[in-house]
């Protein structure tokens, strides 16, 4: 498949980084059960908690690759 013009290569590309961030998402809520319970934060702390977790992700699965949550990333 070729994107006929640029309006068809944006939307693939589009599309190719929701899918990205869903997977990304669902690597986080599978490892981190706190983030699939709703938060009672103010908005700023929820907005730095995502990178963090995936930071504590990387870093779990660089260091400790054998860890059960790892198993289907």
């Amino acid at each position: 498949f070729r994107p006929k013009d640029f309006k068809e290569l944006f939307n693939l590309h589009h599309t190719q980084a929701c899918n990205t961030i869903v997977c990304i998402f669902g690597v986080i809520k599978r490892h981190f059960q706190l983030i699939v319970a709703a938060l009672e934060y103010a908005l700023e702390v929820q907005s730095k908690l995502v990178p963090t977790f995936y930071i504590l992700h990387n870093f779990i699965h660089i260091h400790d690759p054998d860890d059960s949550n790892n198993e289907g990333d």
